[in-house]
């Protein structure tokens, strides 16, 4: 994604000055108030001037730009911002039409792991200097993370009409000759990834516990004063337990269905997810989006949870270095990993720098065909097998074959989304309103 959300504190100071844009682009004005207006129309949906102007700034960021860069550059982002904007819309409508369905498990895994970063470098009180509350935060870190996996689904669905010939390949490498890049020392891995799970007599009991709370509130007792007091959703309890507006998909499925089933001022029942037991109020509707409260108590896993876990994850390691089970086998029954599970647990080749620094950090400790013991990630828990290893060194047909048909598969799926992104073009009303 483009917006730098490693560096949301610097991001929000620099939202703090103002900018104006005009016809010709993006502009630095000193000490200029700025009213929100429409500066795009994409079919039905619209790009604010401060939504362009996050981009334009995450953007500077990542290039180490500022504002004192020369006005021709910046003029040149402006118009390079506003079309991956105007872009992206246009995907966003046809995966609308498409009816693309959304992962809510990536979109929930991004959304985690942003915040935790935020919440590491970031507190409430800095962002209250710049006007933001925690709930707009998380609102706008959900609403990219969404549009982030529905925009990556569709481009894969796209790609997957798209292949590469060995011709293809070798076209790649006379073309790039002169510049052919260095790979990194690289690992194979096949992970088998469980989640530990809460015992059913702890589910019980934070259940019962939520359900005191509800029937205070029945009682009369006040909504936001208990949800200061009792929830433990770090970034609502303090604001009466209050989430701002949403719209619809943008929560995790059973939360979202209760909030939109619910009439203003109405009280769900308890509903459980994936963080743990909740109740909420709907407190306004406006179009199609929701604003509602909440009042959380997590389902935590404990000591013996946890144990429990690893425990179980060792006997997997003990049974397939006995020889009882393979490894793939034991991923395709066990993993909740859904995205490799069904190919024994087989991720794609993986290097500094991507990511995962927990999984090559075990690896580091492995020969060819050893499984490592359990170990936690901000994922889950896991266990690993090394498949194979290869040194630092120049990409070449025979040794890199899976990456260079990446690379040609990337540039023939970048070349396709243009052309449907053009197509897209000739048949929506696309108004840019800058004056």
């Amino acid at each position: 994604m483009k917006k730098a959300f490693a560096a949301v504190l610097l991001l929000i100071i620099i939202l703090s000055f103002p900018v104006a844009i005009t016809a010709q682009g993006y502009v630095p004005a000193e000490n200029e108030q700025l009213i929100d207006k429409v500066v795009a129309v994409v079919g039905d949906q619209i790009i604010l001037l401060s939504d362009l102007r996050q981009q334009i700034n995450n953007l500077m960021l990542e290039k180490n730009m500022d504002l004192n860069t020369p006005e021709h550059i910046l003029q040149s982002l402006f118009r390079e911002v506003l079309q991956d904007m105007i872009n992206e819309q246009l995907l966003l409508v046809k995966a609308a039409q498409d009816s693309i369905e959304v992962d809510y498990q990536q979109v929930d895994m991004i959304e985690r792991q942003q915040l935790e970063g935020i919440r590491g470098s970031t507190t409430p009180e800095e962002l209250a200097k710049v006007g933001l509350t925690e709930q707009q935060l998380r609102y706008m870190i959900r609403e990219d993370a969404y549009n982030y996996v529905l925009t990556q689904t569709l481009s894969n669905q796209i790609a997957s009409t798209l292949s590469v010939t060995p011709q293809d390949m070798d076209a790649w490498i006379v073309a790039n000759r002169d510049s052919i890049p260095e790979i990194p020392e690289q690992y194979k891995i096949s992970h088998v990834l469980l989640y530990a799970k809460v015992s059913e007599e702890k589910k019980a009991k934070v259940k019962a516990e939520l359900q005191v709370i509800l029937d205070r509130i029945k009682n009369g007792e006040d909504f936001g004063a208990l949800a200061k007091e009792f929830s433990q959703d770090p970034g609502s309890a303090q604001f009466d337990g209050d989430l701002g507006y949403f719209a619809r998909g943008m929560m995790v499925p059973e939360f979202d269905a209760a909030a939109f089933a619910l009439e203003v001022g109405e009280i769900s029942e308890i509903i459980e997810t994936q963080y743990g037991y909740h109740f909420l109020k709907t407190t306004e509707i406006r179009g199609d989006e929701v604003r509602a409260s909440h009042i959380l108590l997590l389902l935590t896993p404990d000591e013996n949870d946890i144990e429990k876990i690893t425990e179980q994850l060792g006997q997997y390691k003990t049974d397939i270095e006995s020889g009882t089970s393979k490894f793939e086998d034991i991923a395709r029954e066990y993993s909740e990993d859904e995205m490799s599970k069904n190919l024994g647990g087989k991720l794609q080749w993986l290097e500094r720098g991507q990511g995962l620094a927990s999984f090559i950090e075990a690896a580091e400790k492995l020969e060819k065909g050893q499984v490592s013991d359990p170990f936690k990630t901000e994922y889950g828990y896991h266990i690993i097998q090394l498949d194979d290893y290869k040194p630092a060194h120049t990409i070449n047909v025979k040794d890199d074959n899976y990456e260079i048909r990446s690379i040609v598969m990337q540039k023939k799926k970048y070349e396709e989304l243009q052309r449907v992104i053009e197509k897209l073009k000739e048949n929506a009303y696309i108004s840019i309103r800058l004056e």
